[in-house]
């Protein structure tokens, strides 16, 4: 694979980078199942910790005790490196492969452009069901693969251990091994002729 044309978006709201051309991979999930992305309960509290971490002004006050405590817990694992990280971050890139290609588009949670990508879940269990039920892997995989970046992590609040579990961790982390594969094979599928 080559990636040509990297772009950053810096102070883009959500709402303008949906309107980036590009594929993204939550774009490719809705093309593969033909349904739609449904926004849950649980979608619905990581956006708020997402909100409260990455975007203070657009937090809405919901769920505030439950949000600062996930929060501080993901704040925890980041410690001092936070300063160092741009939040929100969006990005477009040209993928290339076998004579053809697919415009990318991506927005990382976290970013240390060329070096690390941070993104941030809540899940209602532990990482490795969730890499394999929602493709968290290939999303990732994804944002490095645009950005350059070698380093791909997954910092998840499991929300489902009980508080009085001895040895058990509310946050994990997960190093995510970068692949081209099934990128290769979606620029094949959906992507145009060079």
């Amino acid at each position: 694979m080559i990636v040509k044309d990297l772009k950053y978006y810096s102070n883009l709201d959500f709402n303008e980078y949906l309107q980036i051309s590009g594929y993204s991979f939550s774009g490719i999930k809705m093309l593969e199942s033909g349904k739609p992305i449904l926004t849950s309960e649980g979608m619905k509290l990581g956006t708020r910790v997402h909100n409260f971490l990455l975007e203070p002004d657009k937090y809405d006050g919901e769920d505030y005790f439950l949000v600062f405590k996930i929060a501080a817990e993901l704040r925890k694992w980041i410690k001092d490196a936070f300063q160092f990280l741009e939040p929100e971050v969006a990005f477009t890139a040209r993928f290339e492969y076998n004579g053809m290609y697919l415009d990318y588009k991506g927005r990382a949670d976290l970013i240390f452009k060329g070096k690390i990508i941070i993104d941030l879940k809540v899940l209602a269990g532990r990482i490795k069901p969730a890499l394999e039920r929602f493709g968290y892997d290939k999303q990732l995989s994804g944002y490095s693969l645009a950005t350059g970046c070698s380093t791909a992590l997954i910092l998840a609040y499991n929300k489902t251990i009980a508080p009085n579990k001895i040895n058990e961790q509310y946050v994990e982390h997960f190093n995510v091994p970068i692949s081209h594969e099934w990128w290769n094979y979606m620029i094949v599928k959906y992507g145009k002729p060079i």
